[in-house]
């Protein structure tokens, strides 16, 4: 593998390394389910029942005082893209954007902004 690598890069001299960082968002950048912290926003717009909010905010409780297994973590992600499925990718985008400074600012975690900083500096 070592010498098809090294030949590839012998063979295409206009190869350019890319890197890239890839962050979840839910629990890792903000301190809450995205559909949580949106639930108010997506309802407004109509994508969301009253319903799945409350059953978002209960769920949300479950998992920050039980935890979840990756099974009941599985369920709980194929739902929330069954749910999704269909929206306009322009109208979630403004929402979102429309957002960030009321819903999301108030609970980024400071380490995860200082990781995204930390890669910031390493690509320029």
């Amino acid at each position: 593998m070592r010498n098809y690598l090294s030949g590839l890069k012998r063979s295409t001299p206009n190869l350019v390394a890319v890197e890239a960082a890839f962050f979840d968002l839910d629990k890792t950048v903000i301190a809450s389910a995205p559909m949580v912290a949106f639930g108010r926003r997506f309802y407004d717009a109509g994508l969301i029942s009253r319903r799945t909010i409350l059953r978002g905010l209960w769920g949300q409780l479950v998992y920050l005082h039980l935890g979840a297994s990756e099974e009941k973590l599985t369920r709980m992600r194929e739902s929330v893209l069954a749910l999704s499925r269909g929206w306009d990718q322009g109208n979630i985008s403004a929402i979102v954007e429309d957002s960030l400074t009321s819903v999301v600012e108030p609970i980024i975690y400071a380490e995860a902004l200082e990781l995204m900083a930390e890669h910031r500096r390493k690509a320029d």
